[in-house]
């Protein structure tokens, strides 16, 4: 069975379009284009200037996809895609052949889908009306899904659905989330759960809420309960005066500290409960950094590296020790961490570890791609694929 479908995300300031298709069990991304907005000088995303952006923007993205209607049926133009060549490790040996075959040409379009849910009000309405505009153009079925439950499935982009080891969990890291879900097998076959999948629920998941995607469901057992670890990153950053993009210069500086560290950038160990907390080191790094301005103390670029390092230490071992704790009570198979601080070195490297000290599957617990860790369309498309399963 094969489906492709246009998906388009703009939940927060990423402009994103993308065509897939899934084929065999393997999910690939045709083509995927993307405008990153840059906020620096706002010193954050600012709503209305995220959404006046996707409004610029939308139309020449949209263009640049090369849609036509021939009779009944919608193309896509694929000919200037310049195809990954680390994707053939993943793709099944039968599919190999007629996916270089279709390199050059156009791709029939089945369905729309489109991120309706959470994320900024004026951001989505620019996308949103545009999916229902191409889909009575193109009189293409259109699909509303939720924002949080494409990332966790993003880690199958490129890949086969046969990575997928029941249970497993999956750690949900960015800006606005640091959630752990559990995946299991869909049981259930009842007429009102085919019903339920990822478009019932209009804004946030509850903490204890099953959302059911086709022949898996998803529940969240661990949440924030205030900031977290994305923001927790950017606004360290901030505070030792580093240039966007925070989060990921935190981590190549983290990386550069030396051995001599200094004893007094000592920041306290996250004590996780129940439930994330990463509010505690924002207030740390703050005082910290309030101290040396008091005592007039220089706070050299060897320092600022030394206080990354203890940031990140101590925002990666709480995440890990509570990953270590759901694997003892729900004993899954895999562990899957998604989002943007799945691109962080030390938590990919602890997450390894901790794969191997329990006996659980190691590969292909993160995205295929960094690419695929932040905010982008191709992920918009994987809950609704795998209903088509």
């Amino acid at each position: 069975m094969s489906h492709t479908t246009l998906s388009i995300e703009s939940t927060c300031d990423d402009t994103s379009i993308a065509l897939v298709t899934m084929q065999e069990g393997f999910f690939h991304v045709h083509r995927m284009l993307t405008y990153t907005q840059n906020h620096t000088k706002h010193g954050g995303i600012v709503p209305e200037y995220a959404s006046r952006d996707h409004a610029k923007w939308l139309p020449s993205i949209t263009q640049d996809m090369w849609l036509q209607k021939v009779d009944w049926w919608v193309y896509a133009d694929i000919s200037s895609v310049k195809h990954h060549n680390d994707i053939k490790e993943y793709m099944p040996e039968e599919l190999k052949k007629d996916y270089w075959e279709r390199g050059d040409g156009w791709i029939k379009i089945d369905s729309i889908t489109v991120a309706s849910h959470p994320g900024l009000p004026w951001s989505l309405v620019a996308w949103i009306t545009t999916a229902h505009y191409l889909s009575s153009y193109y009189e293409l079925p259109l699909t509303e899904v939720n924002h949080i439950m494409w990332h966790v499935f993003s880690i199958l982009l490129d890949r086969t659905v046969d990575i997928v080891k029941l249970p497993y969990l999956c750690l949900t890291v960015s800006g606005g989330h640091s959630d752990v879900y559990i995946i299991e097998k869909n049981d259930n076959t009842s007429s009102e759960i085919e019903l339920s999948d990822t478009r019932h629920k209009r804004g946030h998941i509850w903490l204890g809420e099953t959302i059911y995607i086709g022949p898996y469901t998803a529940k969240k057992i661990v949440q924030t309960m205030d900031d977290a670890v994305g923001e927790a990153y950017d606004k360290c950053a901030k505070m030792l005066w580093w240039p966007y993009p925070w989060g990921y210069r935190m981590d190549c500086l983290a990386q550069q500290w030396s051995d001599d560290e200094v004893t007094s950038t000592q920041l306290r160990k996250i004590i996780v409960k129940e439930q994330f907390s990463f509010s505690g080191i924002k207030s740390q790094m703050a005082a910290l950094i309030s101290s040396y301005e008091k005592e007039w103390t220089l706070i050299t670029e060897e320092l600022k590296k030394n206080i990354a390092r203890q940031f990140q230490r101590r925002t990666t071992d709480a995440l890990i020790n509570k990953l270590e704790n759901c694997i003892d009570d729900h004993a899954p198979q895999t562990i899957w961490v998604v989002w943007w601080v799945s691109a962080n070195s030390e938590l990919r490297k602890k997450v390894e570890i901790l794969c191997k000290k329990h006996g659980l599957e190691e590969s292909s617990y993160v995205p295929s791609s960094l690419r695929y860790c932040v905010d982008n369309a191709a992920m918009i498309a994987v809950p609704w694929l795998l209903r088509m399963m």
